[in-house]
């Protein structure tokens, strides 16, 4: 009689089948937990809050700062920046609405809500602030406050 070795040989189909089993018990939750954290808790996908999107630079340029965020597909309308002397916040919608007279086939682009903020080093002028967007860049001036900026002094002979 030929007898085969196998790592199994001592366990048994039983133990084998429970082991796999445990496995895939585990697998499938997992697979649950990992669709309930892309859902707003109600097992729903999430529109809402990327935390980290979009991404974002911040330079300083001596007189002002310089952020710029990648917001691809965005226009102007859907984006909102609010400045203050010490926080800037973007924020934004994207809306994905079939074209009027047209049904969507295959959607792979869905709507989606995000909102970024970041405290300044400094105090900005938010009354001279300004933000444009293109290719789908932001970007944002922000002057420094008057009070921070360099002052020049005339030098007088005696």
């Amino acid at each position: 009689m030929l007898t085969l070795w196998t790592p199994y040989r001592n366990w048994g189909f039983g133990n084998l089948r429970r082991t796999l089993s445990a496995m895939d018990a585990l697998r499938r939750e997992m697979d649950y937990m990992l669709d309930r954290a892309d859902s707003d808790g109600r097992g729903e996908p999430s529109d809402t809050a990327w935390s980290g999107w979009p991404c974002c630079a911040l330079r300083d340029d001596g007189e002002r700062f310089v952020v710029r965020a990648e917001v691809p597909g965005l226009s102007e309308k859907e984006l909102d920046v609010k400045v203050t002397a010490n926080t800037v916040a973007i924020s934004g919608e994207r809306k994905a609405d079939p074209l009027g007279g047209y049904s969507v086939h295959r959607k792979e682009r869905g709507t989606f809500r995000f909102s970024r903020s970041f405290a300044m080093p400094v105090k900005i002028d938010p009354d001279r602030a300004e933000a444009r967007i293109k290719n789908g860049v932001l970007e944002l001036s922000l002057p420094k406050a008057a009070e921070l900026q360099p002052k020049r002094i005339a030098v007088k002979s005696s």
